[in-house]
């Protein structure tokens, strides 16, 4: 998962967020938080996880995705 979160990382450092991009990385945080339920593995590193990725790009996502 480190290699994931490193291309994830490098994606938001050197393009801005598009809308669709948004709704990905939305989706694969969701999904990692149902994984955990359902596998019933550590939900704190999931919650981590999916913080970390805000954190990456948070000031990179597109004034439409910014206001909904």
């Amino acid at each position: 998962m480190d290699k994931f979160f490193l291309f994830l990382k490098m994606h938001a450092i050197f393009s801005e967020l598009t809308p669709a991009m948004d709704d990905f990385i939305s989706g694969l945080m969701m999904a990692c938080i149902y994984m955990g339920n359902y596998y019933k593995l550590n939900l704190n590193q999931i919650y981590k996880f999916n913080s970390e990725i805000i954190g990456c790009g948070l000031q990179k996502i597109t004034r439409v995705s910014n206001k909904i």
